[in-house]
């Protein structure tokens, strides 16, 4: 049966027949999908990213989640939580020139385009009583000019435990000035807000230290780590995929063909993904790193199995469909296995972990396609331009990578049975250490201890004794129900062993301002 006759060939072999025989149209054609792929991802005309990154709870949850739809009725009820802190540091909060600072920084946040409210001990509210009964008003009215009016605002502040708990330390060398948000989503939201903060608190404050952190800046900066990496990382595990394979291989196209496909497989997902309107957030960013890996296991299996009669003699068009015909059913049953893996996270409930489970099936896809269309017909492409190492004057020699995995192939065949028992040692210590684990969801500890995010969280929180707050919502479902007494108590008393637990700093609630 000759090459031509494809028309009486089955489906597999004559999938392998056309990609040998078309090897120089299926790359172009490939690369020229590769470079639409980037449009998806990089604006030509600014060279900006446009895959978008989103940290916000509704990219994790869903918007369909109950826990966020309960969330967004607080919200509603009680207002926007999105809260930057400022922790300004002196001797003494107290002193002039301190409350001068504080008094300016509010005055100047206030008028920050998507500030909400300001709350400091320059404005912050408190509750008196007088001979005409209650009143409420600003802690500081105006601003001190002797030193007793001074010792005044200190009395009024510390001497009133829903402020001095909040916005001072029980030093009174740090006090804290709460940003309130308004409720407007969006990175580039955040990023104006926090640019404008940090035009602010960079401007003359002799005798102070100023510290920005809170929720939204976490949430920008881990935002802005994630798009760093993704434009930084992948290039750099580029070279060192290259470098490896170049070492283990000796041969620069068995270094260069699974790294293009890599690159090919990755650009189309992250292309789809920006395509598809979907965002990144910090569990799909993991997604581009763990492609890379899958890509070059199903790209070093082809090349494999072409390298070694390649490095011998001019292999022609049916024996490059031959290997290929072998090498399709193992990396189409591996692709396959592993999508249906990832395919089954889609039954999860929250939406990060469903859209990992299908990007990382649209990414296993097209990892797939790609090695079993455009690595081999890259690999026969070059085949042309280079000769066989038969026809040269140099010896064949074995390269590392072949070296090593005859060792570790001896060495197993020597040792089966004790292999077989460290592998269950090991199986049984994995188990009992999995019952360790432990889920961390705070993003500060992304960051390096030495990192200014990472300094002015950890600055504010131990200084205020804890800045990481939560909120507890208690509904009843009659009216005026915490006017009663008896839920006062039950309230006041789960205030109480709140305040008791060693992770809790402080606990605030309805019953301290009665």
């Amino acid at each position: 049966m000759g090459l031509s006759d494809t028309g009486r060939l089955s489906l597999h072999t004559a999938f392998s027949v056309l990609i040998c025989r078309m090897p120089g149209t299926i790359v172009v054609a490939v690369v020229v999908l590769f470079l639409l792929a980037l449009t998806q991802i990089i604006d030509l005309r600014n060279g900006d990213i446009q895959l978008k990154v989103d940290m916000s709870e509704v990219h994790l949850l869903g918007a369909d989640h109950e826990g966020w739809k309960f969330y967004q009725q607080t919200r509603k009820t009680f207002g926007n939580d999105e809260t930057l802190l400022i922790a300004v540091q002196s001797d003494d909060v107290f002193s002039p020139r301190s409350v001068e600072l504080i008094a300016r920084l509010t005055h100047q946040l206030e008028a920050v385009q998507g500030v909400q409210k300001v709350i400091s001990i320059a404005n912050v509210l408190v509750v008196r009583n007088t001979d005409y009964g209650m009143d409420i008003a600003p802690a500081m009215e105006k601003m001190p000019n002797t030193p007793e009016e001074y010792d005044a605002l200190r009395s009024d502040v510390m001497a009133n435990p829903l402020i001095s708990s909040a916005l001072v330390s029980e030093l009174g060398d740090t006090t804290a000035i709460l940003v309130n948000l308004e409720n407007t989503p969006g990175h580039e939201f955040l990023k104006q807000v926090n640019s404008a903060v940090d035009e602010i608190v960079s401007q003359d404050v002799t005798g102070a230290q100023v510290w920005v952190t809170g929720a939204p800046r976490i949430k920008l900066a881990t935002t802005d780590l994630i798009l760093s990496d993704l434009v930084y990382f992948p290039p750099l595990i580029a070279l060192v995929m290259t470098v490896l394979l170049w070492i283990l291989h000796r041969s620069l196209i068995n270094a260069l063909v699974p790294l293009a496909t890599v690159i090919i497989s990755v650009t189309w997902t992250v292309a789809t993904i920006s395509a598809m309107g979907y965002s990144l957030n910090l569990l799909t960013a993991l997604v581009p790193p763990l492609l890379m890996i899958l890509t070059l296991s199903y790209s070093m299996y082809a090349v494999s199995d072409f390298r070694q009669p390649m490095r011998m003699r001019q292999v022609n068009e049916r024996e490059a469909a031959e290997i290929l015909r072998k090498v399709a059913l193992p990396v189409l049953l591996a692709g396959l296995t592993t999508a249906v893996g990832f395919s089954s996270l889609y039954l999860n409930e929250l939406s990060a972990i469903r859209e990992f489970g299908l990007f990382s099936v649209m990414g296993v896809v097209y990892a797939t396609i790609v090695t079993l269309v455009f690595t081999p017909a890259l690999i026969v492409l070059l085949q042309r331009w280079t000769r066989p190492v038969e026809n040269s004057a140099q010896p064949i020699n074995n390269a590392i990578f072949d070296r090593i995995t005859q060792r570790v192939a001896s060495f197993d065949a020597t040792h089966r049975g004790k292999i077989f028992i460290v592998a269950a040692l090991v199986f049984v210590i994995a188990v009992i250490s999995m019952t360790q684990l432990r889920v961390g969801a705070e993003h500060i500890s992304n960051f390096h201890e030495d990192s200014e995010i990472r300094q002015a969280f950890e600055h504010a929180n131990d200084k205020l004794n804890g800045i990481n707050s939560f909120n507890i919502v208690v509904h009843a479902n009659y009216k005026n129900a915490f006017k009663q007494p008896g839920n006062l108590k039950v309230i006041e008393a789960l205030q109480v062993w709140l305040a008791s637990q060693p992770e809790i700093g402080g606990v605030t609630s309805l019953v301290d301002y009665l």
